[in-house]
C-alpha cells in the first residue's frame, strides 16, 4: 500500500511538473460515459460475438437525459441584489423593518455589535451563522412570497426578549 501511494504521488507530481514547463498546454478534460447494462449479465458465447455487419453500441446517448429546470423559481444573484446592513446587540436589531419588492434578491449583511447572535427568516429559509461581538456574516435569499414576515435572533431567549423585526414584501 505504501509503494502504491508513493507511485501515485510521483505520477501526479510528474503531471504537474510537465504542465508547468514553458510551451506546455494544459490537458483538456474529456468526459467519457459507460453504457448502463439493464439486462442480467451472462457469460458470452461465440454466437454472441458481434460480426462486422452488427452495430456495436457506443453508449454516447446513455444517461444524457436531464431533468427539466423550473425557470419560474428565482435564484439568488449577488449582482442584482438589494443589500441591507443590519446590526444586533443584546435583545434588539438596529433596523426594525425592511421593505422590499416580491422576487427581489436580498442580501442581509449582519454584524453583532454586542453579544452572540444570528439573523433568521423562516419563510425564506434564510439564516446566518451565529457570530460573536465584532463579527459579520451574511445570507442571500429571494423574497418569493408577498406579506409581512418576522426576522429574529434564534440564540437562547433573544427572540422572546424582543430581538425581532419585520420584513414587508410587496
Amino acid at each position: 500500500m505504501k509503494y502504491i501511494l508513493i507511485a501515485l504521488i510521483a505520477i501526479i507530481g510528474g503531471i504537474i511538473w510537465l504542465n508547468t514547463l514553458p510551451g506546455a498546454e494544459a490537458p483538456v478534460p474529456v468526459a467519457t460515459e459507460t453504457p448502463v447494462r439493464t439486462e442480467p449479465v451472462t457469460t458470452p458465447t461465440a454466437e454472441d460475438s458481434p460480426t462486422d455487419s452488427q452495430e456495436i453500441p457506443t453508449g454516447n446517448d446513455v444517461g444524457m437525459e436531464y431533468p427539466e429546470t423550473d425557470m419560474s423559481v428565482p435564484t439568488p444573484s449577488a449582482t442584482d441584489a438589494k443589500v441591507y446592513e443590519i446590526s444586533g446587540k443584546n435583545f434588539e436589531f438596529d433596523i426594525k423593518e425592511i421593505r422590499i419588492k416580491k422576487n427581489e434578491t436580498v442580501v442581509i449583511k449582519f454584524t453583532s455589535t454586542d453579544g452572540f447572535h444570528d439573523f433568521v427568516i423562516d419563510e425564506f429559509d434564510a439564516q446566518t451563522e451565529r457570530i460573536r461581538t465584532g463579527d459579520t456574516t451574511s445570507v442571500t435569499f429571494v423574497a418569493d412570497k408577498a406579506g409581512t414576515f418576522e426576522y429574529y435572533c434564534s440564540v437562547g431567549s433573544h427572540r422572546v426578549s424582543g430581538m425581532t423585526g419585520k420584513i414587508v414584501v410587496e
